[in-house]
């Protein structure tokens, strides 16, 4: 899937969707990961706290432990700057006897087996090794987090915006990353 959003310029305005490495966890997945294409809906920050078990920020470099109880469902570890997953397949009788999972993020973003675990405690470990913060969250991936995601806004295709005139006036084929000094006066468009 592609997607291309226009924003405002920085020297037009400043917003805080220029400085991702800055947004909490929920507004970087509402304003970089997601961005316009899911329809969020108002309550969204009540959802977030009934699909995701826990969260963290962690610096560049850094370690963390989370300790929580895993439900008996499909759960995912993921993680939106890396794009770094793993899957937790929950399953089976409940267990006390604590479950240890451990996860490095780095620039490799190594696809991993989906996990056998059983309800109950887990212990996560988490390594940073990317360079950058990373935003790791535990997700239940039932029907809220699935409703969530199937809540897509309209959007316009790579076809129809590539055809357009306007488009294409403001960024003439083969030149989106060029300019020629007499069109610095015109605004930026970035296009991710």
């Amino acid at each position: 899937m592609v997607e291309v959003t226009f924003t405002i310029s920085p020297r037009v305005r400043a917003i805080a969707a220029h400085r991702p490495h800055e947004l909490p966890f929920a507004e970087y997945f509402r304003q970089v990961f997601w961005s316009s294409g899911v329809d969020l809906p108002d309550d969204f920050d009540r959802l977030m706290e009934e699909v995701c078990l826990d969260s963290l920020e962690l610096p560049a470099g850094e370690k963390a432990i989370l300790s929580l109880h895993l439900p008996a469902e499909f759960v995912i570890l993921f993680e939106p700057v890396t794009h770094s997953v793993q899957f937790l397949d929950v399953k089976g009788e409940s267990t006390r006897e604590r479950q240890n999972v451990s996860v490095i993020f780095d620039k490799d973003h190594a696809a991993n087996a989906a996990l056998q675990m059983r309800p109950g405690p887990l212990r996560v470990v988490l390594d940073n090794r990317s360079g950058q913060r990373v935003l790791p969250g535990i997700w239940v991936a039932g029907h809220q987090l699935h409703d969530l995601l199937g809540r897509r806004r309209p959007f316009l295709t790579a076809k129809r915006l590539l055809t357009n005139q306007t488009f294409r006036d403001i960024l003439p084929d083969g030149d989106a990353g060029r300019r020629s000094a007499d069109e610095d006066h015109q605004p930026d468009i970035p296009v991710h």
